[in-house]
């Protein structure tokens, strides 16, 4: 009887302990992370840094969107990604005449809208009046210009679109005439601001000027990318899934892309290093020596095309002097910034076009120069009070984003003159300098910058291509 109990008691303690265990495990356990789900399921998680302020071509300016808005549309032409060099797009070939004035594209009979409509050459024309149309506000119409009659248009000088220097010679055919011949016109047509847009889809949801209608959501949108619109959710995630009326779509090889907006970079690197992101290139300077240290590192270096400089008010005192704006350019020393609080994640600037554009090497204008020359010689050239004499002391910070510990770096780059050393230099003006993301039209610029009455400044970032330092795991 005592035996019996005492054998029930182990099977029911025995039972129980299973059971604990049982629920214990799964709880203990680390779950399936978003890297590991997407190799099984051709799922690439893609961290996207900020949340997208919009996905229609003719509106945005910034990578975020840009990123999202290639999967989503494209163009008569588009880029290799490695090389850069021109390839069809919707358009299966295009030739010049004999001036080099007139492209006619030939568009792909199997490109479709993600509805099924087919893309013709009408919606080409349309698309690019719509992105010149000034009611709209195109940040990039000037993009454009090199069109007949589009800066006419987008200025508002004339208002016929029929005057535009596109037409639809027949559906599948599409005509540019260009002012003059354009040899780097083919990238400009890479670019988002001539992706085309379905105009019955943008009437049904507003005037087609209003720069935020409900076109753009999921279950409005209509598209031509490799990709089709399943799900936004703000601050959370973005989702993309391949498009069954892609004319590619055989060559598609991912069932879709996650972008996941974070406005820390910390955060996101974090979310690299967990498993949650596939890919991100927004690392913070002060991990890259770790990453490139690592066996097998996931850690990439590749070209940005853009350039970051200083743009000054040239209309007053010091900056309206050449000799000033010469001291400043030479004054900076830009490898050893690069080499060492940058870590090597930049390339000096030496012009404004930066290396890499494909056809074009910029010339190296620009070297650390330091040595007295009259053409350098600031003293007698700055008539600002209380400088005379003293020169000018530029300081440069970019401030990196808190660490863990809420401690943040500046990016510091110091540019003067030590008055007994008969060096020319910049001394005295200190002056913090915001980063602006500029990849518009640099028009009206001239009104006047913040910061000091006499000596006005920022630090502008003009974009190109992508991509640029980045983390990244294959699939």
């Amino acid at each position: 009887m005592h035996h019996n109990a005492a054998s029930m008691f182990q099977k029911t303690a025995g039972t129980i302990l299973g059971i604990l265990i049982a629920v214990a495990l799964p709880a203990c356990s680390r779950g399936e992370s978003n890297v590991e789900a997407g190799n099984r399921d051709g799922i690439l998680h893609y961290g996207n840094g900020a949340e997208p302020q919009s996905l229609d071509p003719h509106v945005i300016s910034g990578s975020p969107e840009v990123t999202i808005t290639s999967t989503l549309f494209e163009g008569l032409v588009t880029t290799n990604p490695y090389s850069l060099e021109i390839e069809p797009g919707v358009a299966q070939r295009w030739e010049f005449s004999d001036d080099r004035r007139v492209i006619t594209f030939y568009l792909n009979p199997r490109a479709r809208w993600s509805n099924g409509d087919p893309v013709t050459a009408e919606d080409f024309v349309w698309s690019f009046e719509r992105a010149l149309t000034p009611a709209l506000g195109n940040p990039l119409a000037y993009t454009l210009f090199p069109i007949v009659n589009a800066q006419e248009y987008a200025d508002g000088t004339i208002t016929d679109p029929d005057a535009i220097g596109v037409k639809a010679l027949d559906e599948r055919t599409f005509e540019v005439t260009l002012n003059n011949p354009t040899p780097y016109f083919l990238s400009i047509l890479a670019g988002y601001t001539a992706f085309p847009v379905h105009r019955p889809t943008l009437e049904a949801h507003g005037r087609v000027t209003d720069r935020f209608t409900p076109w753009t959501r999921p279950g409005n949108m209509v598209n031509n990318g490799p990709f089709t619109l399943q799900e936004w959710k703000m601050n959370r995630r973005l989702t993309v899934v391949k498009s069954e009326t892609y004319w590619d779509a055989e060559n598609v090889k991912l069932n879709a892309v996650v972008f996941h907006p974070t406005e820390n970079e910390i955060s996101e690197e974090r979310m690299f290093r967990v498993g949650q992101l596939h890919y991100t290139d927004r690392v913070p300077l002060n991990k890259i020596p770790t990453y490139r240290t690592m066996k097998n590192s996931p850690y990439r270096q590749a070209p940005l095309l853009g350039s970051y400089y200083l743009l000054f008010n040239i209309l007053q005192p010091p900056g309206n002097d050449a000799r000033v704006r010469q001291a400043l350019a030479q004054a900076i020393d830009r490898d050893t910034l690069v080499a060492t609080i940058l870590q090597g994640s930049e390339s000096p600037g030496v012009a404004l076009t930066p290396p890499g554009i494909p056809g074009y090497q910029p010339p190296d204008i620009i070297e650390y120069d330091l040595r007295p020359r009259e053409s350098c010689w600031l003293r007698p050239a700055i008539p600002t009070p209380g400088l005379a004499g003293a020169g000018i002391h530029l300081q440069l910070q970019r401030q990196q984003p808190p660490d863990r510990r809420g401690r943040t770096t500046n990016v510091e780059g110091r540019s003067q003159h030590r008055r007994d050393s008969g060096q020319p230099g910049v001394e005295g003006l200190p002056r913090y300098l915001k980063r602006r993301e500029f990849p518009g039209d640099p028009r009206g610029l001239d009104r006047g910058l913040s910061g000091p009455r006499d000596f006005s400044g920022e630090i502008y970032y003009r974009r190109r291509h992508q991509p640029r330092r980045l983390l990244r795991r294959a699939l």
